[in-house]
């Protein structure tokens, strides 16, 4: 029966009830806020990233030490760190 009243109206618009329409426009509001999220963050993140490679790549300065700490002895005792002497 379902499969002769659905063929007979496929030619008509689909009515809905006032409840069904109101779930339908939230559930379409739902998918835009978080098309709208995801869009955001993604945006931040790339965003972000962008900033660092151009903080990192023309403004950033290292810090050179006149003389690099070098490893005494990395054995099983603890790590100790000097200057080289030159």
């Amino acid at each position: 029966m379902k499969e002769k009243e659905a063929g007979a109206e496929r030619g008509k618009p689909a009515t809905y009830t006032g409840d069904k329409k109101a779930r339908m426009a939230a559930k379409t509001n739902k998918k835009w806020v978080r098309l709208a999220t995801v869009l955001a963050y993604v945006l931040s993140v790339s965003l972000a990233a962008i900033v660092l490679a151009v903080y990192y790549s023309l403004i950033w300065q290292p810090v050179r030490l006149e003389k690099p700490l070098y490893v005494a002895n990395c054995g099983n005792e603890a790590v100790v760190l000097k200057r080289q002497e030159s």
